[in-house]
């Protein structure tokens, strides 16, 4: 995490060991990755938000350098469960919560099971519907054939990804793509996991978001990439349609992974809408 102000902690939760990143003071404010990422995702945002809220960044299981467990099923009911027992470990009543990718469905399902204890959402290129996007449906029948499975979670599956999801010229360098691949670099179990998580996603189990996404009554912002090649626009719409407190501002010239794409822009439109009253 080269020179960047953060407390890296563990915490046992539901049996696992879980690693997060926490960093200032404040109402607290919880980041929720997708794949294939972890904490290192929002290194650029946590300062910004972190002079004024509690600012925690999980890696969940699976993920960075939480347990990855061989013998649980990657659900998103699962992932709910696990945000949840964290928050209530820490000592979390009331949260804001930011997401992107994965970790969209997986905080949106936890949403809508306790929209009470919400404070604020801030939802970033995801995809929680169970009609997924073509590139994502795509994505998951190519993760089920074993040498192409493989490929995705290697560092060359890494490096295309994010090339696949940025647009900003060198972005993409040497150092970005070890800092993702070094949790699961040399340990072929937790490559094999990393798989599982794709595979085992259940579209199915969206369907609980989408029918309740009215309950998340609490302030949203809808933070969506223009150039994204696997969650459109169309979605960020659908969403700002669905949960009647949100507002959409989108990044132009930005791919997929916003934070890494256009992170000053990304941490200006956070520290806006968090910080206002």
């Amino acid at each position: 995490m080269h020179n960047q102000n953060f407390l890296k902690d563990f915490v046992e939760v539901d049996g696992l060991r879980l690693a997060y990143l926490v960093s200032g003071e404040g109402e607290p404010v919880v980041f929720v990755h997708g794949w294939p990422t972890y904490s290192y995702l929002w290194r650029h945002q946590i300062p910004t938000l972190a002079g004024r809220f509690r600012v925690y960044a999980l890696d969940l299981p699976g993920f960075g350098d939480s347990d990855k467990p061989t013998d649980v099923k990657y659900t998103l009911a699962f992932y709910a469960d696990v945000l949840n027992s964290f928050l209530n470990v820490i000592g979390i009543e009331q949260v804001s919560l930011l997401c992107h990718d994965l970790g969209g469905p997986i905080t949106l399902l936890w949403a809508v099971r306790n929209p009470e204890r919400l404070d604020r959402l801030v939802i970033m290129d995801t995809m929680p519907y169970p009609d997924l996007p073509l590139m994502i449906r795509l994505m998951l029948s190519a993760a089920r054939l074993p040498g192409i499975g493989r490929a995705l979670v290697s560092r060359r599956g890494l490096r295309l990804a994010f090339h696949i999801g940025t647009i900003s010229r060198g972005v993409v360098t040497d150092e970005l793509v070890a800092a993702y691949h070094r949790p699961f670099a040399e340990d072929a179990a937790a490559r094999t996991t990393l798989l599982r998580i794709l595979t085992e996603l259940e579209p199915r189990e969206m369907v609980e978001i989408a029918d309740n996404l009215a309950r998340v009554t609490a302030p949203t912002l809808i933070l969506w990439a223009e150039k994204d090649p696997s969650a459109p626009l169309s979605i960020a719409r659908r969403l700002q349609a669905d949960i009647g407190s949100a507002v959409l501002k989108t990044v132009p010239n930005c791919g997929h992974f916003l934070t890494e794409d256009r992170p000053e822009e990304v941490s200006r439109l956070l520290w806006e809408f968090l910080a206002k009253p």
